[in-house]
């Protein structure tokens, strides 16, 4: 097996008996929450400039994002103006939606493997330097963190679609059917999943499998709600206060853009659009990913280490270390793949199922 026991369905089954808890009604209050994460954050700066290596593991991580947003608007450039016209007279789909949602998976795939290492180093340094009061370095940590890379990967992977897949649902659409109860239900499903999962990554980070990390996550959410909902409801405030910042600021810069950037019509341009609509989301996820996540992922580490303390067990967890070479090797096979696509996607038909207009059948060369 790839990882010790236990699988992502383990993760799923978490959610519903963090559901089934009703955590979710309770919220603490505002100025509460981002009380007690201002003093995370606090901290967190000071552990920067201490361990330098904080501020490298927070770049990289923005970096692994930068670069899969723009593999996805690659292929965007990909497919013909006359396609994206042809929206405008169908409600039909093409085989140019699967795939670009192939491609989505794919791009999530190839980020969520460096986010996953450094975010998790960003918790292994406060770990070191805390608890084990030991150095904090690149290779401390990556010796650490390395041995786990399947499992964190795999959890990110599944994280980061989910979470692009409800950052598209609530995007505008045409001809949107959705109920005002259906979009309720939507967010607080992910929402409950955001609960559900906070715990996992240290879990993880220290060696414990997605079983033993279910089990210690649950128990953990059980006695430590209220300040890990804190430590949530804090960050997602600043989250979304930078969000709404942001789409306010390509909304009322929208017409600038199709001036002087995208001129022309729209199914000509949806590709510029997006390349440089990207940059004003890139400086978003840059604030959340430089400033807001280290302090989310640290205090929750925090609260990690004094419920595993409070247990009288080791945080990072004696087992035999694992290879991290058939990661690292399935890693670069997906950056194979995008390569290939890349070189070869006119032989390989990729480029013909793309050019295949919305209500039409593809039908090959």
């Amino acid at each position: 097996m790839l990882y010790p026991e236990g699988s992502m369905r383990d993760i799923h089954n978490l959610r519903t008996s963090v559901k089934n808890l009703n955590l979710h009604h309770e919220k603490p209050g505002g100025l509460e929450s981002l009380g007690r994460y201002f003093r995370a954050m606090a901290y967190t700066w000071v552990l920067m400039f201490r361990e330098k290596e904080l501020f490298l593991f927070t770049l990289l991580q923005w970096m692994s994002v930068a670069i899969a947003y723009y593999l996805f608007v690659m292929m965007l450039y990909w497919i013909p103006p006359e396609v994206w016209k042809s929206t405008e007279s169908s409600d039909d789909g093409s085989i140019a939606d699967i795939i670009l949602f192939a491609w989505v998976i794919v791009c999530v795939g190839v980020a969520a493997f460096p986010l996953g290492i450094f975010s998790s180093c960003m918790a292994v340094v406060h770990m070191l330097d805390y608890y084990e009061e030991k150095p904090s370095t690149i290779a401390a940590c990556l010796k650490i963190v390395l041995p786990r890379a399947w499992r964190l990967w795999i959890f990110h992977w599944w994280d980061g679609y989910y979470t692009v897949m409800q950052i598209v649902e609530r995007l505008p659409k045409k001809n949107d059917r959705t109920s005002p109860s259906e979009r309720v239900t939507s967010e607080l499903t992910y929402y409950i999943w955001k609960i559900a999962t906070m715990a996992v990554l240290p879990n993880l980070i220290t060696g414990r499998s997605f079983k033993e990390t279910c089990i210690n996550t649950l128990d953990q959410i059980k006695e430590w709600h209220w300040q890990m909902m804190m430590v949530r409801f804090g960050y997602s405030i600043m989250c979304w206060i930078v969000a709404i910042a942001t789409y306010a600021f390509v909304f009322l810069n929208m017409d600038w853009l199709r001036t002087h950037i995208a001129p022309g019509e729209l199914h000509n341009t949806i590709a510029t659009i997006y390349l440089y609509v990207g940059l004003p989301i890139l400086a978003c996820v840059a604030v959340v990913q430089l400033f807001l996540r280290p302090a989310y992922v640290i205090a929750l580490t925090d609260i990690y280490g004094s419920y595993i303390q409070n247990k009288n067990e080791h945080l990072i967890a004696d087992e035999p270390p694992a290879a991290a070479t058939s990661a690292i090797v399935a890693f670069f096979f997906l950056c194979a793949i995008i390569g290939t696509v890349y070189l070869y996607r006119e032989p390989l038909g990729i480029m013909d199922m793309l050019a295949t207009p919305y209500g039409q059948k593809y039908f090959p060369h």
